[in-house]
């Protein structure tokens, strides 16, 4: 399209360094477009806007909400701020509710127009009185992998999107399913940008490698909007992978059961597992909509709109006509915003002081006096029996305290005599072993599971164990039970599955009860394989997590390899997800993220010297556990899939450690100071303020 049509001759799309690295790609797409014109686009990293440039150059910053706190706004003053916004279009990316998309309109009240990337988004700041239009996230040659297709898809499923309740709370509902095939659920911390070298964060080359690898993405609203995330989508389509979505607006110029799948949010994972059993109709469906995109969005194709939208070619009427509609929209707005209580745009008026009140008579005077003192007496009674209450509670608190520690002293007192008694030849275990045991002695994986009181759950626990897959894992796998001297049926009910199951058990039975812990230990020191998987006997595991923890532990350098777990409570109600972000040293420092559940390299916990006993703080020897390797240098892996189940109830010691961390914070901080060293920007140690 020849300039003198629209008359530019260049772009410059500015965008901030430090901001998430896909607003990077983003404006390497719409760059593409203008190219494909004879326009010289630029993609300028923390640069600032040129305040008076010529009428040909256009300056669009692509993703505002980011571009001003993170780069210009750290470097301008206010008004100068102000000034040069004045001098640019804005590239919006982000959906209306969210708080990236009210900075964004901010700063779109001081800038020339506003381009969006979704329709949705273009709306409300329409309606806010924002010059604003639709400005579709384009098809690039950019967007595919590069090579041959290399046909195979081992991936079934692919989520890619940041963290929120909405989504974890479906991927618990519908946990089953997803962690019977292969999937990848890759969710992305809301706190901070993500760029190319943030842990668990895939963009660019891997990306596309990744979504050519992938059968289906399954889109999933992070709230109630039903905002279509073309900024996934795209790059999916582009590389042959089907997109199952929840149903969405502004999808054009694709179309639902032609081009890509949508339905209800329950309805997805059907839509998904019937898409996966149907290669055939799965291609050919993702073919089309390559083809659609290609041929009817693309970023060539968006960049002339822009263009001819922006440009002298845009009849002057027409300027003077939209002009008009922001002032009397703006205004409507400003009218809106006072009818609903909110402060309209402008100086806030300055404060006058009350009036002073005319003095009252004698008699009313005395009056409200007396009727003050008499409601301080009613205060002062209330107060009173606050404190006699405050005084039993108080009371109370001390002996619970007096109670706890010497539960805790009593574990300590009987480790103690353990050592004591088993120095003197006298045992404080026993050890039973089912026929299976006795013929494999050399598994690739041992299950350690730590048991006290647990007779209801044991059962479900063992027997979802021993479903485990064994395909993979040279030498199976054994069950090792540590029972940490039950007073209920629990050794009975392990006793009895035991004698039938053709899976190797193993029971340590302690006459002792010396905590979790230790329990463990025990477990760590009895398992025979390298690879040891923690697991208490209230939870349970799918039968696909053993194989694939063991695939990507093996030859990997890292101590752990974990996955995501399921939580449900008392009733099997699905209650959340668990472990689901990638390990980070940092983050894992600043609180506890990762569960017990995972499997270990034996050798690297024993290096450390396993699990630490002398905790007074029941619940955090996993934390402990997961801070020691960190310090000791070691690493631990995600696989994205979910393959735990976590059951959350009162008797779990977690809720017992979450009502006593007193003194917690300072403890860990004096165990790990060389690991603090390592980290001194962030604000959080631990779970606590810094």
């Amino acid at each position: 399209m020849p300039a003198d049509r629209h008359g530019f001759d260049a772009v410059r799309l500015l965008v901030a360094s430090s901001g998430n690295q896909v607003m990077e790609e983003i404006a390497h797409v719409f760059a593409d477009g203008f190219g494909a014109h004879g326009v010289a686009a630029e993609v300028v990293v923390d640069g600032v806007p040129i305040a008076d440039h010529p009428p040909a150059l256009l300056q669009v910053v692509v993703a505002p909400h980011e571009y001003f706190p993170l780069f210009l706004e750290r470097r301008r003053p206010p008004d100068e701020v102000r000034a040069l916004t004045r001098a640019v279009h804005l590239l919006n990316v982000e959906q209306p509710g969210s708080q990236w998309f009210e900075i964004a309109y901010q700063h779109a009240k001081e800038a020339r127009g506003v381009l969006d990337i979704n329709a949705l988004g273009a709306e409300e700041l329409e309606r806010r009185g924002i010059d604003a239009f639709h400005a579709a996230l384009g098809y690039s040659p950019r967007l595919e992998a590069e090579g041959p297709p290399s046909g195979a898809r081992p991936i079934d499923v692919l989520f890619l999107g940041s963290h929120t309740p909405r989504r974890e709370a479906f991927f618990s509902r519908h946990s089953d399913l997803f962690a019977a095939h292969e999937c990848r659920l890759l969710f992305a911390r809301l706190e901070k940008p993500r760029r190319a070298g943030t842990p668990g964060f895939v963009s660019g080359r891997s990306l596309r490698r990744l979504l050519a690898s992938s059968r289906v993405l399954v889109n999933v609203h992070a709230g109630d909007a039903p905002y279509f995330e073309w900024p996934r989508a795209l790059p999916a389509i582009a590389n042959g992978c089907l997109v199952v979505t929840e149903t969405s607006r502004d999808v054009q110029p694709l179309l639902s059961g032609e081009h890509l799948v949508m339905t209800d949010l329950d309805e997805l994972p059907a839509a998904c597992v019937s898409m996966v059993a149907d290669e055939g109709a799965r291609a050919r469906m993702a073919a089309r909509a390559r083809r659609c995109v290609r041929e009817r969005l693309s970023a060539a194709a968006v960049a002339e709109q822009v263009l001819m939208r922006l440009g002298a070619a845009q009849p002057a009427m027409d300027r003077v006509a939209r002009a008009a509609s922001v002032f009397v929209t703006r205004r409507a707005y400003g009218a809106y915003l006072a009818k609903e209580g909110f402060k309209p745009r402008g100086p806030r008026p300055v404060p006058r002081p009350d009036p002073e009140p005319s003095a009252p008579a004698p008699d009313a005077e005395r009056g409200e006096i007396l009727s003050r003192l008499d409601d301080l007496a009613s205060r002062i009674e209330g107060v009173s029996a606050g404190l006699g209450r405050l005084d039993t509670v108080l009371a109370r608190l001390d002996q619970l305290q007096v109670e706890r520690i010497n539960s805790i002293e009593g574990r300590h007192l009987r480790r103690e005599l353990g050592r004591a008694m088993e120095s003197l030849g006298h045992p404080t275990r026993t050890e039973v072993a089912n026929a299976a045991a006795d013929a494999h002695r050399q598994p690739a994986v041992s299950v350690v599971i730590t048991l006290f009181n647990y007779a209801a759950y044991i059962g479900e626990c063992l027997r979802r164990a021993a479903a485990s897959e064994a395909s993979g894992l040279p030498g199976g796998f054994e069950l090792v039970v540590v029972d940490d001297g039950s007073t209920d049926g629990s050794v009975t009910a392990v006793e009895g599955l035991m004698a039938s199951s053709a899976v190797p058990i193993r029971l340590v039975k302690k006459a002792l009860n010396t905590g979790l812990a230790d329990a463990r230990n025990v477990g760590l020191r009895e398992a025979r394989a390298p690879c040891v998987f923690m697991l208490d006997a209230d939870n349970w595991i799918y039968p696909r997590c053993l194989r694939v923890l063991h695939d990507a532990l093996r030859g990997s350098g890292h101590a752990a390899a974990y996955g995501i777990l399921k939580r449900f409570d008392e009733r099997g109600e699905a209650a959340g997800l668990g472990s689901f972000y990638p390990w980070d040293e940092e983050e894992l420092l600043r609180e506890p993220y990762v569960d017990a559940m995972a499997l270990f390299d034996r050798e690297a916990v024993l290096a450390v010297d396993g699990y630490s006993t002398e905790l007074v703080w029941l619940g955090w020897e996993d934390y402990d556990l997961w801070l020691k390797l960190a310090q000791a240098g070691r690493t631990a892996t995600l696989v994205p899939q979910i393959l735990c189940g976590y059951r959350t109830h009162p008797a779990s010691m977690i809720r017992d450690t979450n009502r006593n961390t007193v003194h917690l914070a300072q403890y860990f901080r004096k165990k790990f100071g060389a690991l603090v060293g390592r980290h001194p920007q962030i604000e959080r140690l631990f779970g606590f303020p810094r």
